[in-house]
């Protein structure tokens, strides 16, 4: 599976490439002239990277793969942080910074909550529904204005992730 992404990283056009089995990359590319030159690649994670989400706010990139989460400077290419050891390898991963909140579903259909900044976790919430034919959570979206989370096997499920202290 391949996903491509391009945005802005300190005033250049950036290309994300994500190839699932392989690596996640990064084209740097500057414009002039209606022409694009490719400046430089990185390669980032060489371990089946499964998703990635870009922190506006906190300026990494997360990677989830296997049973680790990596979070990325991209300015130095170098680890800022790492979240290990998982229960199951990990499905999809975002970051929410109006929220603080980062989230990830792992193949056990549990979700994960963690604050985007000090990295603590907030929530683990554990989805019991039985999906046909495939028993997975394949996709997630939170909505900031409903503050719910929507999680997607064979059907769509909301979630409303309040921490309670």
């Amino acid at each position: 599976m391949l996903c491509v992404d391009v945005f802005f990283l300190s005033g250049r056009l950036c290309l994300r490439i994500v190839c699932i089995l392989l690596s996640l990359n990064y084209f740097v590319l500057e414009r002039t002239h209606q022409k694009c030159y490719y400046l430089c690649l990185f390669f980032l994670f060489f371990a089946g990277v499964k998703s990635f989400a870009w922190s506006h706010f906190g300026k990494y990139l997360v990677s989830g793969a296997d049973r680790t989460l990596l979070f990325w400077d991209l300015f130095t290419l170098e680890t800022v942080y790492k979240i290990e050891d998982l229960k199951s390898p990990v499905v999809y991963v975002d970051v929410q910074d109006e929220q603080n909140k980062m989230f990830a579903i792992l193949v056990n259909k549990t979700i994960h909550v963690w604050h985007n900044i000090t990295y603590e976790l907030l929530q683990v919430v554990t989805d019991e529904s039985v999906y046909k034919p495939l028993n997975v959570l394949s996709a997630m979206v939170f909505s900031p204005d409903l503050k719910m989370l929507f999680t997607a096997g064979d059907r769509i499920t909301a979630w409303t992730l309040e921490r309670y202290e």
